[in-house]
């Protein structure tokens, strides 16, 4: 884990202490997020900020006057503020991801990244989406991807699981079983 991504884990966590309504701790996450998003679309802003001859005073009323324009909560407002301070305005990006994975992790979302060789009708997605919801224990939020070097089927991944239903993988075995190579020889070969 990098000292980037620990720091950011540390302030997303204080964050979520601090913030025990789920409600208010939703709008800060989307807050976050837009803000971040707002500094990585603006080159001109980021560099800005990334200065370190701009002083923190200069960059922090940059961003109060952003959180002001935007109309965000008063809790977005100080955090911010707090990340000015300290400067950690650079984590800005770092910090909003971590904060949606403190989020998704108080309310019990997993993330589950589908793979398939083309695109999921909406019936396989739906009856996918039940069973890995089912597996994962919780809510699930599913990213898609499309690698057609899997031939057909799917490749699903909840946490450090991954479900391989992919034709490839499964030619790949039916060959190591005819050419009597086991798992050690197709890992080599």
């Amino acid at each position: 884990m990098s000292d980037a991504h620990l720091v950011a884990s540390r302030y997303a966590q204080a964050l979520s202490d601090a913030v025990t309504e789920i409600g208010e701790f939703d709008r800060v996450k989307r807050e976050l997020r837009v803000l971040s998003d707002l500094v990585t679309a603006d080159d001109e802003l980021r560099h800005a900020l990334a200065n370190p001859v701009i002083g923190v005073v200069s960059k922090g009323r940059v961003l109060a006057e952003i959180v002001k324009r935007s109309e965000f909560s008063p809790r977005t407002a100080r955090f911010v503020a707090v990340l000015a301070e300290r400067e950690r305005l650079a984590l800005l990006g770092e910090i909003a991801s971590a904060v949606e994975e403190v989020y998704d992790h108080r309310t019990d979302v997993h993330e589950v990244e589908i793979t398939s060789a083309a695109p999921l009708a909406d019936d396989l997605r739906e009856r996918l989406t039940s069973a890995l919801g089912k597996v994962a224990g919780g809510r699930i939020r599913i990213s898609e991807s499309v690698d057609p070097e899997l031939l057909g089927g799917v490749v699903a991944r909840v946490g450090s699981t991954v479900f391989d239903g992919s034709l490839k993988t499964r030619l790949q075995a039916l060959h190591s079983k005819m050419t009597g190579r086991g798992a050690r020889g197709n890992a080599a070969g």
